[in-house]
């Protein structure tokens, strides 16, 4: 009978669609049982609209409900906390109260050892993760919890805690690869949202895996016809930040996308835009398309999707959207620059093709934004002085010697990272103007416009050649090259290949 009216009450609050009328019911019922009021919690996240969140999160009776599950953390089982993180997760907005309502769900979580089963740890490390609960304690908790029960882990668990990761910017390289062996191991159980969920963690973390990208690969292009629209752009533009899209698979997805560019969000189509322009692909009409529906609606779109949009009209050279080019400028602009590094190393490739290629459009440049994305270049070049990648590059091109009788009798000396115009270029050979980079998964923009203003820059009165010559090593060719003599192999092509150009 209890369990009945339980669930009755917990059908009722689904049924009720205002967060007023949510926090009324509870007003009335302070006392009720610990699902319904989880059931509370969780409808408040669904129905509460985005201008009702901050009066919302100061309602007296809204923090009467936390207050109410807080206390009841002690007694509840381990399921239960899964589905009021779960719940917590879904409230719009921040504010002391839910941070505190979260650090105190961590403690309880935290003090459950041996409790949660894969499922309910991947909910709780998303949920705790999404209010940035990232306390060592916790971390070191789901961390060794979800090492005892990996065998036991299905491909959503998987992606939960790749998410939690990717969130609480801890990477633990043991854990990472087991989760990575394991979801080599369920393959099989993915579904089509989970295809599209680990590549799309993956892509934020850079987590470039040969073997399961491939497998994954393979599954989703195969069945593309199981996709929503948006799920196909997703997919699109996280193989492409892992450098995993071919050209072929490009085709298949816009075959089915074509039909269904009229149904995409702004933020979809700038996605598709930027994917499109870095594959540099001859989709003229659909890009023209895209960036016409997206300047219609220019004021919805937030930071990121703007600067994919200026990106992708530079990248494509597409002297028709002038206009719209100046406008979403300015609407950059008029924000401050944010701390997310690929857009900061996006703006950074516009500036810089408008300064070459674009001639006046009536837009200055604040001071704060050039300095940022000028900081964020030099940051990613520290980055990679400590990467084991380019260290390997290194070693080898330092080997680089002329072979009699080879097709090879070029001298070469590299220096890392060295300023040319507003770039730093991995690796510089001065005497034969040689720019060498790598389209590593590290990098948030392909090569394609960085590389164009290289070949239009005159080079330094120190250096002993007329012209430059850029070479992009692509990630995966590299990767699949299996000992040092076919790495030797490639570099020696792709270097003659840009001295021969």
């Amino acid at each position: 009978r209890t369990y009945v009216d339980s669930l009755n009450r917990r059908m009722v609050i689904k049924s009720i669609q205002s967060a007023q009328e949510v926090l009324q019911h509870f007003e009335g019922r302070p006392n009720t049982d610990t699902p319904t009021l989880e059931g509370m919690l969780k409808q408040l996240g669904t129905v509460t609209k985005p201008a009702e969140v901050q009066h919302l999160l100061q309602d007296e009776r809204f923090h009467k409900l936390l207050v109410s599950l807080e206390s009841r953390f002690e007694n509840m089982d381990a399921d239960t906390l899964a589905r009021v993180g779960t719940a917590m997760a879904r409230l719009r907005g921040s504010s002391p109260e839910v941070t505190d309502f979260a650090r105190r769900l961590a403690e309880a979580v935290v003090s459950r050892e041996n409790a949660f089963n894969p499922r309910c740890l991947g909910r709780l490390a998303v949920s705790l993760s999404s209010r940035h609960i990232k306390d060592p304690t916790l971390v070191d908790f789901m961390t060794l919890e979800a090492k005892k029960q990996m065998a036991y882990f299905e491909p959503t668990d998987c992606i939960a805690l790749l998410e939690a990761i990717s969130r609480w910017r801890m990477f633990n390289r043991e854990l990472v690869e087991m989760l990575h062996e394991q979801m080599v191991d369920t393959i099989d159980r993915f579904t089509a949202r989970d295809i599209v969920s680990a590549v799309r963690v993956m892509s934020e973390i850079q987590l470039a895996r040969g073997f399961l990208l491939s497998r994954i690969s393979r599954l989703a292009f195969e069945n593309l016809h199981q996709f929503e629209a948006t799920h196909m752009v997703t997919l699109i533009y996280a193989m492409h930040r892992l450098r995993f899209l071919s050209q072929s698979n490009l085709d298949d997805c816009m075959r089915l996308l074509e039909a269904e560019l009229a149904t995409l969000a702004p933020s979809y189509c700038t996605q598709l835009l930027l994917v499109l322009a870095s594959m540099d692909s001859e989709y003229d009409k659909t890009h023209a398309a895209l960036v016409e529906k997206v300047a219609d609606n220019l004021d919805t779109l937030n930071l990121t999707s703007m600067v994919e949009l200026c990106w992708a009209i530079t990248a494509k050279r597409d002297r028709e959207s002038k206009g719209i080019l100046a406008q979403a400028l300015e609407a950059v602009y008029a924000q401050k620059p944010p701390r997310n590094p690929a857009s900061l190393q996006r703006m950074l490739e516009v500036m810089t093709d408008v300064e070459l290629e674009w001639g006046d459009l009536g837009v200055t440049v604040p001071d704060t934004w050039r300095s940022a994305a000028e900081e964020s270049e030099r940051l990613a070049a520290e980055k990679s002085d400590v990467s084991r990648l380019h260290a390997t590059l290194q070693q080898l091109l330092d080997e680089l010697r002329p072979e009699p009788g080879t097709a090879w009798q070029t001298e070469v000396l590299f220096q890392r990272n060295l300023k040319l115009g507003p770039y730093y270029v991995e690796f510089v050979d001065k005497t034969n103007g040689i720019c060498f980079e790598i389209d590593h998964v590290g990098r948030y923009a392909s090569n394609v416009m960085r590389h164009r203003h290289l070949n239009m820059m005159p080079p330094p009165e120190t250096f002993g050649c007329e012209k430059l010559a850029v070479a992009n090593l692509g990630y995966w060719k590299w990767n699949h090259a299996s000992d040092k003599a076919d790495q030797m192999l490639v570099l020696k092509q792709l270097l003659a290949g840009a001295l021969a150009q």
